[in-house]
């Protein structure tokens, strides 16, 4: 497998869920953040991911819920 391949596929999954889908935020973010968390896996240093996995974070810590693992 082509890694760069696979954290596009799963980066493009995941900003789909957070940018583009219909789906309520309750549904939207803890898969979105699963991805996010997939694409730092393979690449620690990925900005985007790394940037709205933090976004997620901040939505969930304002509003007093715990962050999804």
């Amino acid at each position: 497998d082509d890694p760069a391949s696979t954290v596009s596929t799963v980066l493009n999954a995941a900003n789909y869920l957070m940018f583009d889908s219909s789906l309520p935020p309750r549904e939207k973010y803890r898969p979105a953040l699963k991805y996010y968390n997939k694409v730092l896996e393979i690449d620690p240093k990925n900005a985007e991911a790394s940037k709205n996995k933090k976004q997620i974070e901040d939505i969930y810590e304002s509003m007093g819920m715990p962050i999804p693992k």
